[in-house]
Protein backbone atom coordinates (compact mmCIF):
# COMPACT_ATOMS: atom_id res chain seq x y z
CA UNK A 1 0.00 0.00 0.00
CA UNK A 2 3.02 2.29 0.33
CA UNK A 3 3.11 2.63 -3.43
CA UNK A 4 -0.48 3.87 -3.66
CA UNK A 5 -0.38 7.62 -4.17
CA UNK A 6 -3.67 8.16 -5.97
CA UNK A 7 -6.03 6.58 -8.42
CA UNK A 8 -4.27 4.13 -10.71
CA UNK A 9 -3.24 5.62 -14.04
CA UNK A 10 -4.68 9.07 -13.37
CA UNK A 11 -6.55 9.60 -16.62
CA UNK A 12 -7.03 13.31 -15.94
CA UNK A 13 -3.67 13.72 -17.62
CA UNK A 14 -3.47 12.50 -21.19
CA UNK A 15 -0.35 10.55 -20.33
CA UNK A 16 -2.30 7.47 -19.19
CA UNK A 17 -5.41 7.76 -21.36
CA UNK A 18 -4.69 4.33 -22.81
CA UNK A 19 -5.17 2.77 -19.37
CA UNK A 20 -8.71 4.02 -18.73
CA UNK A 21 -10.16 0.61 -19.53
CA UNK A 22 -8.04 -1.02 -16.84
CA UNK A 23 -9.30 1.20 -14.01
CA UNK A 24 -12.42 -0.92 -13.48
CA UNK A 25 -10.13 -3.89 -12.76
CA UNK A 26 -7.48 -2.20 -10.65
CA UNK A 27 -9.65 -0.03 -8.42
CA UNK A 28 -11.55 -2.89 -6.72
CA UNK A 29 -8.35 -4.87 -6.27
CA UNK A 30 -6.66 -1.97 -4.53
CA UNK A 31 -9.66 -1.20 -2.31
CA UNK A 32 -10.07 -4.89 -1.42
CA UNK A 33 -6.39 -5.03 -0.42
CA UNK A 34 -6.73 -1.85 1.64
CA UNK A 35 -9.88 -3.17 3.27
CA UNK A 36 -8.33 -6.52 4.15
CA UNK A 37 -5.19 -4.93 5.57
CA UNK A 38 -7.09 -2.30 7.56
CA UNK A 39 -9.39 -5.03 8.92
CA UNK A 40 -6.42 -7.10 10.04
CA UNK A 41 -4.86 -4.04 11.68
CA UNK A 42 -8.14 -3.36 13.51
CA UNK A 43 -8.20 -6.93 14.76
CA UNK A 44 -4.61 -6.49 16.00
CA UNK A 45 -5.59 -3.22 17.72
CA UNK A 46 -3.25 -1.22 15.49
CA UNK A 47 -5.73 1.59 15.12
CA UNK A 48 -3.27 4.16 13.79
CA UNK A 49 -2.18 1.74 11.07
CA UNK A 50 -5.81 0.90 10.25
CA UNK A 51 -6.64 4.59 9.79
CA UNK A 52 -3.60 5.11 7.55
CA UNK A 53 -4.38 2.11 5.33
CA UNK A 54 -8.10 2.92 5.07
CA UNK A 55 -7.25 6.49 4.09
CA UNK A 56 -4.77 5.23 1.49
CA UNK A 57 -7.51 3.04 0.00
CA UNK A 58 -9.94 5.96 0.01
CA UNK A 59 -7.52 7.87 -2.21
CA UNK A 60 -8.18 5.20 -4.84
CA UNK A 61 -11.96 5.08 -4.30
CA UNK A 62 -13.37 7.86 -2.10
CA UNK A 63 -16.80 6.20 -2.02
CA UNK A 64 -15.76 2.78 -0.70
CA UNK A 65 -17.97 2.60 2.39
CA UNK A 66 -16.32 -0.49 3.90
CA UNK A 67 -13.07 1.51 4.01
CA UNK A 68 -14.90 4.46 5.54
CA UNK A 69 -16.32 2.13 8.20
CA UNK A 70 -12.89 0.71 9.04
CA UNK A 71 -11.53 4.25 9.26
CA UNK A 72 -14.36 5.29 11.58
CA UNK A 73 -13.90 2.23 13.80
CA UNK A 74 -10.19 2.89 14.15
CA UNK A 75 -10.76 6.58 14.81
CA UNK A 76 -13.36 5.73 17.45
CA UNK A 77 -10.87 3.51 19.21
CA UNK A 78 -8.27 6.29 19.13
CA UNK A 79 -10.39 9.37 19.80
CA UNK A 80 -14.18 9.44 19.89
CA UNK A 81 -14.38 13.14 19.01
CA UNK A 82 -12.35 12.54 15.84
CA UNK A 83 -14.63 9.66 14.88
CA UNK A 84 -17.72 11.78 15.47
CA UNK A 85 -16.31 14.59 13.34
CA UNK A 86 -15.32 12.15 10.58
CA UNK A 87 -18.74 10.48 10.61
CA UNK A 88 -20.49 13.84 10.26
CA UNK A 89 -18.12 14.77 7.43
CA UNK A 90 -18.88 11.51 5.64
CA UNK A 91 -22.63 12.09 5.90
CA UNK A 92 -22.23 15.64 4.57
CA UNK A 93 -20.20 14.40 1.59
CA UNK A 94 -22.66 11.61 0.81
CA UNK A 95 -25.56 14.07 0.97
CA UNK A 96 -23.67 16.58 -1.18
CA UNK A 97 -23.46 14.01 -3.96
CA UNK A 98 -26.99 12.66 -3.33
CA UNK A 99 -25.67 9.25 -2.28
CA UNK A 100 -27.42 7.02 0.22
CA UNK A 101 -25.19 5.49 2.90
CA UNK A 102 -25.28 1.73 3.34
CA UNK A 103 -27.20 0.37 6.32
CA UNK A 104 -23.96 -0.79 7.96
CA UNK A 105 -22.51 2.70 7.67
CA UNK A 106 -25.59 4.28 9.21
CA UNK A 107 -25.55 1.76 12.05
CA UNK A 108 -21.89 2.44 12.81
CA UNK A 109 -22.41 6.21 12.70
CA UNK A 110 -25.36 5.76 15.06
CA UNK A 111 -23.12 3.87 17.49
CA UNK A 112 -20.40 6.51 17.28
CA UNK A 113 -22.80 9.42 17.64
CA UNK A 114 -25.10 7.81 20.18
CA UNK A 115 -22.96 5.82 22.53
CA UNK A 116 -19.43 5.87 21.24
CA UNK A 117 -17.20 2.90 20.87
CA UNK A 118 -15.79 2.14 24.30
CA UNK A 119 -13.99 -1.07 23.51
CA UNK A 120 -13.27 -3.19 20.48
CA UNK A 121 -14.11 -6.90 20.59
CA UNK A 122 -11.50 -8.49 18.35
CA UNK A 123 -12.23 -12.09 19.27
CA UNK A 124 -15.20 -12.71 16.97
CA UNK A 125 -13.74 -11.75 13.59
CA UNK A 126 -14.85 -14.01 10.76
CA UNK A 127 -12.29 -14.73 8.09
CA UNK A 128 -13.02 -16.89 5.08
CA UNK A 129 -11.39 -20.28 4.62
CA UNK A 130 -8.26 -18.70 3.13
CA UNK A 131 -7.99 -16.32 6.07
CA UNK A 132 -8.93 -13.37 3.88
CA UNK A 133 -11.52 -10.68 4.31
CA UNK A 134 -12.78 -8.44 1.51
CA UNK A 135 -15.40 -5.68 1.56
CA UNK A 136 -17.99 -7.95 0.02
CA UNK A 137 -17.33 -10.81 2.45
CA UNK A 138 -17.04 -8.77 5.61
CA UNK A 139 -20.34 -6.88 5.82
CA UNK A 140 -22.02 -9.43 8.08
CA UNK A 141 -19.00 -10.03 10.30
CA UNK A 142 -17.96 -6.44 10.89
CA UNK A 143 -20.78 -5.58 13.28
CA UNK A 144 -19.87 -8.62 15.36
CA UNK A 145 -16.10 -8.17 15.20
CA UNK A 146 -16.14 -4.54 16.29
CA UNK A 147 -19.12 -3.71 18.45
CA UNK A 148 -19.97 -1.22 21.13
CA UNK A 149 -19.41 -2.48 24.63
CA UNK A 150 -21.14 -0.31 27.19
Amino acid sequence: MQLVRGRPFDVSSNRYGWAAGHLHLMTPQLTDAAFELSTRLLLQCDFTGAVAIAERGLIVDPWCEPLHRNRLKALAALDLASAQSASRGLLIELERFSLEPEAETLALIGEIEGVGIQDVDIQSADLDSAGEVGPHQFHEAEAEALRVVS
